[in-house]
This record gives C-alpha cells, sequence and structure tokens, in this order.
C-alpha cells in the first residue's frame, strides 16, 4: 500500500463521513460529527475536506432555534470549533482569518431566549484565542501543518485583522456587560468576571 493510495482512501471515508451527516435529525450531533470529521481531515492533511466540514457547520450555526441558559453543550463546542480553528492555515492568503470570522460572526448570530452568561463566556473565548493568534508560536498544531502565525510571519495587515475583529467582539462583551448591569442579574455578572479573569480579558 502507498502513502498515495492511503491519502485517497482517507479522503473517500471523510467524504463519506461528509455526505452522511446531513441524514442524522439533530443538529447537535450534526455540528459535533462536522467537527470531528474536520479535525481528522486537517490530521490527514486532507483540506479541502476540512474546509467544507467547517463552511457546513457555519451555516447550521446560523440555522439554530433560540439557545437558553440549559445549552451548555454550545459553549463546549464553540470552545473545540474555535480551538481548532486556531491552529489551521486560511485556504486564501487575500482573505486573512475567512475561517475564523465566519465562525465567529455565525456564532455572535445565534439567538438566545434572555442575556446568558454561556453568551457572555463564548465572546471572552473568542477574545482569548484571538490573543493567542498573535503568539509567535501557538499552543498546539495538526502534525505537518503550519498555522497562519507562519503563514503570516512579519505580515502586519495579519495582526491588523486580528486587531479590528477583536475590537468588534470587545464591544459586543461591553454592550452584554450593560444589559447585565442595567437589568440587575448580579448572579450572571459574577461569573461574567470570573471568566473575564481566567482569560486575562479587561471588561473596561
Amino acid at each position: 500500500e502507498t502513502q498515495a493510495s492511503r491519502r485517497s482512501i482517507q479522503q473517500a471515508l471523510i467524504a463519506y463521513a461528509f455526505i452522511t451527516v446531513p441524514s442524522i435529525r439533530s443538529t447537535q450531533l450534526k455540528l459535533n460529527l462536522h467537527l470531528v470529521t474536520a479535525q481528522l481531515a486537517f490530521q490527514k492533511g486532507c483540506l479541502a475536506q476540512g474546509g467544507a466540514c467547517f463552511r457546513e457547520s457555519f451555516r447550521l450555526i446560523e440555522g439554530l432555534e433560540p439557545l437558553d441558559d440549559s445549552c451548555t453543550w454550545f459553549r463546549d463546542y464553540t470552545t473545540s470549533l474555535l480551538s481548532t480553528l486556531l491552529a489551521i492555515p486560511d485556504e486564501d492568503e487575500s482573505n486573512k482569518l475567512e475561517f475564523f470570522r465566519l465562525a465567529v460572526l455565525a456564532i455572535n448570530n445565534v439567538r438566545w431566549t434572555s442575556i446568558s452568561p454561556i453568551q457572555v463566556i463564548i465572546l471572552l473565548e473568542e477574545l482569548k484565542l484571538m490573543n493567542l493568534m498573535k503568539q509567535d508560536k501557538l499552543p498546539y498544531n495538526f502534525p505537518g501543518l503550519s498555522g497562519n502565525n507562519v503563514l503570516y510571519s512579519g505580515d502586519s495587515t495579519f495582526f491588523t485583522e486580528i486587531d479590528l475583529l477583536y475590537t468588534r467582539v470587545h464591544g459586543l462583551v461591553l454592550y452584554q456587560i450593560q444589559q447585565i448591569r442595567e437589568t440587575g442579574q448580579e448572579g450572571v455578572m459574577k461569573k461574567v468576571q470570573e471568566n473575564a479573569q481566567h482569560f486575562g480579558i479587561l471588561l473596561e
């Protein structure tokens, strides 16, 4: 068995997983399976297949019904999704941060039935990962695959894109905090402050 044949088999299996996931009814399960498939694709160097899984995931996120405080699974999922995106390079250098930006847009457009600490904590997680993006060395990577920190090494426009996205997300955090304070939700505010301190994010 040659390396080329093994790669062909891997691509076929990943493609099979991609086309069979839509037959599943549960959106939560679909999202988790697409994420696992994408992670496997990037581990095996199948970048196009991994990218396709992400794009389908973003579409599913945008179609979610309104969430509430019981949807802790969504925080766990978004943490895994964004952490995975941290380690993969852009498909097109002319569209910097494409996957991460699309993920953030889809996640932040999810509707919530009321102000939830989960919603704000997810925003803080986004900020934490954007801070990691600016490091010379990422905390982890896929074998044989360089991240954006290598792809854009020394490219100031990459850091500008991160800063612009960071500013927008930070603005959403401040808006949510204002809403929490105005509604007197001290318990929610305490959770937000604890997580902001843990992530090293200033709430100013």
